[in-house]
């Protein structure tokens, strides 16, 4: 099934020829089910916490946490493709057509024609390159949304994507507000705040230069220092693509495929971070200023949660271990 050529590339990528067979065998005759003991319930894998609790494990995080360091990792190679599904399709359709069988094609389709009706509400509105005084064809704003000589928001990964819009001239990617909901939780004694994202290779340079526009802002705004790093998927976690015959699909060059793994692969990234608090975000798991608070002050109750197991579970190592007289956990709220 393979050529030595493909063995070559299989070695490059850092998998074994027994991983490429598994993957194919479990395409095959399909992924074994999990086993379910029983579902999580309060006491049993969930913790339901009241008001009260919820106020003491926030006044932990906040006497405590800035003393650890914490990172927000944030997921950030999704590619925005899926968003616009129903406008790829759209701009195929309408390729060719004058404006007003346009017009009459998109009043048949609600979700086209929705978008259309709210164009200017968009974050991204004010980017396009439209005709001034005067209404656009439908076919052209859309090569202007999606194309590559537009703003290529078919192409791009959903991180640099306009995701909120204040004013005109506050247009915030999801990139950036997720650094803006950083600044807020992840700050340690020395003003540092640390991100990193995990990001697909060919978009690196899109997010350095996204960094270096909004950073410098953030950090006086709010008056502190942020680290920012990136990182990428390990190879050795992508998956061979296959054919509906689950025969391995090839590239036109005759290469095979390979497509990236879930974010479950994401964990040797997450091992490979030198942290004591990961806070963990997919990239467009985000919010808008107005709801912003809310999340802020959950995170802070979760890291809580976390930092008084954690003081717990060192207590209890120490009298694993026999030290005559095991030091009491120290929180500030305990």
């Amino acid at each position: 099934m393979f050529s030595q050529k493909d063995l070559q590339q299989i070695r490059t990528k850092g998998i074994s020829i027994d991983d490429i067979n598994q993957q194919i065998k479990h395409f095959q005759q399909g992924f074994p089910p999990a086993d379910i003991t029983m579902p999580a319930s309060p006491g049993k894998g969930i913790m339901l916490l009241n008001e009260g609790d919820q106020q003491h494990y926030k006044e932990v995080f906040l006497d405590n946490a800035p003393d650890f360091r914490i990172i927000r990792l944030v997921p950030s190679s999704g590619a925005a493709s899926r968003m616009f599904k129903s406008l790829f399709s759209a701009r195929e359709e309408l390729a060719g057509k004058s404006i007003e069988e346009q017009q009459e094609w998109i009043s048949g389709k609600k979700n086209v024609k929705g978008f259309f009706k709210k164009l200017e509400s968009y974050p991204f509105y004010e980017d396009l390159s439209l005709k001034e005084g005067e209404g656009d064809e439908p076919a052209r704003i859309l090569d202007q949304l999606l194309g590559s000589n537009g703003l290529n928001y078919g192409s791009k990964p959903k991180g640099l994507l306009k995701f909120h819009k204040y004013s005109e001239t506050d247009r915030r990617t999801a990139f950036e507000e997720h650094l803006r909901e950083a600044v807020q939780y992840c700050e340690s004694r020395d003003g540092m705040v640390r991100m990193h994202l995990t990001v697909s290779p060919e978009n690196l340079d899109g997010f350095q230069t996204e960094a270096a526009r909004i950073i410098p802002g953030i950090e006086k705004e709010r008056g502190v220092n942020i680290d920012l790093s990136f990182s990428f998927q390990k190879p050795e976690t992508d998956t061979i693509a296959v054919d509906q015959e689950n025969v391995p699909f090839r590239n036109p060059d005759g290469t095979l495929l390979f497509r990236p793994g879930g974010h479950g692969a994401l964990i040797r990234n997450l091992d490979a971070l030198d942290g004591d608090l990961v806070f963990v975000s997919n990239i467009d798991n985000v919010a808008p200023d107005r709801m912003k608070n809310l999340r802020v002050e959950q995170k802070q109750v979760l890291g809580g949660v976390l930092l008084e197991i954690r003081s717990k579970i060192f207590y209890y190592l120490q009298q694993l271990e026999a030290y005559e007289k095991p030091e009491k956990p120290v929180l500030t709220a305990w």
